[in-house]
């Protein structure tokens, strides 16, 4: 028989995730009637602040998610880490989950853009601009 503490957190692993799913679906729904997907990207791209946070969530989720496929693997390889690993993968499972919670609800939030942001998004958008290669005309053509 399992061990009621890990069960729990198999649960409690499977809660969050059910979470942020459906927190994602409503997030996506309420950014399509804001104005879309590109006004909260636009947001990260715009505030170093959420780009950072941005980056770092991401960043914890995907370790995470990978430290518990791992973790996984490992009990498979080592019988007696399974133990050890089921509660491994729990927690990673959780924190990935929660990382996914705090990146929806946190840093993809429709508003309207400020002053400084658009400005900041501006100058984003001229360094790009000025780094990208010119691929849509041939050579022949550019006056």
């Amino acid at each position: 028989m399992a061990n009621p503490f890990l069960t729990g957190l198999d649960v409690g692993a499977a809660t969050g995730c059910a979470l942020c799913a459906g927190l994602g679906i409503l997030l996506w729904a309420r950014l399509r009637r804001a104005g879309g997907l590109e006004l909260g990207l636009a947001h990260v791209v715009a505030d170093s602040a959420r780009r950072q946070s941005f980056i770092w969530t991401v960043g914890v989720s995907f370790g995470a998610f990978v430290a518990a496929g791992i973790f996984d693997s490992l009990s498979e390889l080592v019988p007696s880490w399974e133990p050890v690993s089921d509660f491994a993968v729990a927690i990673l499972l959780l924190i990935g989950g929660l990382g996914l919670l705090v990146l929806i609800a946190s840093v993809l939030r429709p508003s309207t853009l400020t002053l400084a942001e658009e400005w900041n998004l501006a100058e984003s958008a001229a360094r790009a601009s000025a780094r990208a290669p010119d691929t849509e005309q041939p050579p022949s053509v550019k006056p």
